[in-house]
């Protein structure tokens, strides 16, 4: 059975009505800045049955650390100051909750993993988001050891003492996976965390009997959240499941996510609530549930992009209803506006029926076809559970095809069965193609590539060349960052020449890859590198392709 996404974006203007039904808590002494008044932002789901008795109000937002590149500009501004812009409407809910990335340790404290994605917020990081308002944090998720056993008891400690509530973690497998419960204006609010993001240098990353995450290894074993959840659902009146999952940067929520977040459902889920992709992926209503698939980030060392917060009313029947609160997320992170929430929450994955083109070649040059082009069935996401089939080519040049594979974002070469070759984890592997891109007569496979070149500086977009060259699988040929984001290439000749062109979507910088500025690029090898001979007008699209059409190649670009 297909999944229906369901969107309501209904912008609400009763203030006064709805305003009176939000339990506010004081705001702290000589903070006079009024909270925003949530009901002019997006309603997105609201339940048939009205309020009954008391209610209580929960404010949820996404990815959340002072590690990093927030370490000195923290020291420098702040962490209060950072907080601030936000910190009136957090204080005003019953009950606030983000996730925590990393740990807050003072120097010295555990024994740092290796890799360069290791984060560690300063000390005062626990009391800086306790006088933000925040309640509770999730620390499942697979920064929560990157300092090893010992960062994550000092990271507990401190929200402790801080009068945080922690889950998703603890110094065993019971407590890791044990359920929090939080109790207010008589209703009892449930609490469970899991990942099942891992770690490319330590795949669980878990020291047993000394520092667990509650992690999911989503290719054999995520079904035992089943009976977690069952058990949970019977302890209070609302069971809200906070899971870190999926890819980062990728608008969209893989079929593998869809499937857990339905069968946490099945089990008794009130409110799913994912993080980790750094971007919002879309949203969801099953079986009366609300599903948000990922809220972005909320504080974070990333170049600014757009959150997502979520503020549900609930009562001892569940969830009564559910606002979107737009963000302005990095390193100052600031609620956005109404109209341009309702914006973000467009640009997810959601396939725009009509927008799909083709383009051919022409002896006046490329232009687009007037012919209707077909529609995608889904816009193509990586899946962790699925692997990609880029196909069949013969890199050797001795007459038996390799199979090539993208899987958890990376890519793999294998010879009869057996992987050959694998990309490093620090690339992430978005797209791939088959050909003879750069010309020289051999087949190759050219990568979209997404990385982050230092730990303090945006990813960028990078097509590589893979081949078979003195004896092994290598990148030949490895493109510097592109001026603009790339997320989709393909190869193929379009001008009958017989030499393969290289065909990418590009986007705006800043843009999300379903925002309609998208444009079909065709380059082609000048000796050295790539030159670009044509660009399309922009669209909405998200994927791309060589067809043939009436006998003759055409580019299409799928919708988004």
């Amino acid at each position: 059975m297909s999944v229906k996404r369901i969107i309501v974006l209904v912008i609400m203007i009763g203030a006064a009505l709805m305003g009176a039904l939000l339990t506010q808590r004081p705001a702290a002494a000589g903070d006079n800045t009024p909270p925003p008044d949530v009901t002019l932002f997006p309603l997105l789901f609201r339940r048939d049955a009205p309020p009954e008795g008391a209610t209580a109000t929960i404010l949820s937002v996404g990815d959340t650390s002072f590690g990093r590149g927030l370490q000195p500009f923290a020291a420098e501004r702040g962490m209060d100051d950072l907080l601030a812009p936000t910190a009136p409407l957090i204080r005003s809910a019953d009950l606030a909750i983000g996730n925590f990335e990393g740990v807050i340790a003072a120097e010295g404290v555990g024994e740092k993993q290796p890799g360069a994605y290791r984060l560690r917020s300063e000390t005062g990081a626990a009391a800086a988001l306790a006088r933000a308002g925040f309640d509770l944090f999730s620390l499942a998720n697979n920064h929560s050891l990157d300092f090893g056993p010992g960062g994550l008891k000092s990271t507990m400690e401190h929200f402790k003492q801080a009068k945080i509530k922690t889950f998703g973690a603890g110094t065993t497998q019971e407590n890791a996976y044990a359920p929090v419960v939080t109790e207010v204006n008589g209703i009892k609010v449930v609490w469970l965390g899991y990942t099942m993001v891992n770690d490319p240098y330590r795949t669980y990353r878990d020291w047993d009997g000394e520092g667990i995450r509650a992690w999911i290894n989503i290719y054999d074993d995520y079904t035992k959240i089943i009976p977690q959840i069952k058990a949970a659902r019977a302890l209070g009146d609302v069971l809200i499941v906070q899971i870190h999952w999926g890819h980062e940067y990728v608008t969209c929520p893989s079929d593998w996510q869809v499937r857990v977040a339905h069968a946490a459902v099945d089990a008794g889920a009130s409110l799913v609530v994912g993080h980790h992709p750094h971007v919002i992926q879309d949203i969801e209503v099953y079986n009366g549930v609300f599903i948000a698939y990922s809220l972005g980030n909320y504080l974070f060392d990333q170049e600014t992009r757009p959150g997502l917060g979520l503020w549900a009313r609930v009562d001892k029947q569940g969830v009564v209803d559910i606002h979107g609160l737009g963000l302005k997320s990095g390193f100052l992170p600031e609620w956005d506006e109404p109209a341009r929430t309702a914006a973000n929450l467009r640009n997810t994955c959601r396939p725009q029926p009509g927008a799909s083109a083709l383009f051919g070649y022409n002896p006046d040059g490329f232009s687009r076809l007037e012919e209707t082009a077909p529609e995608p069935s889904r816009f193509y996401c990586p899946e962790d559970n699925t692997p990609f089939e880029v196909g069949y080519v013969d890199l050797k040049g001795d007459g038996v095809p390799e199979r090539i594979v993208i899987r958890d974002q990376r890519l793999s070469v294998y010879e009869d069965g057996r992987e050959i070759y694998r990309t490093i984890p620090l690339w992430k592997v978005v797209d791939a193609a088959l050909g003879d891109p750069n010309q020289d007569g051999r087949f190759e496979v050219i990568m979209l590539v997404w990385k982050q070149d230092e730990p303090n500086l945006p990813v960028t977009t990078h097509p590589f060349v893979l081949g078979w060259r003195r004896g092994k699988y290598q990148v030949i040929w490895g493109g510097s960052a592109t001026l603009k984001p790339l997320q989709a290439l393909t190869v193929g000749d379009l001008d009958g020449d017989r030499l393969d062109e290289l065909i990418t979507l590009e986007r705006e910088p800043g843009a999300l890859p379903c925002d309609p500025s998208v444009r079909v690029v065709v380059l082609g090898w000048n000796g050295w590198g790539f030159t670009q001979r044509w660009q399309s007008e922009p669209g909405a699209f998200g994927a791309v392709d060589v067809i043939n059409r009436a006998g003759k190649p055409a580019i299409l670009a799928q919708s988004c």
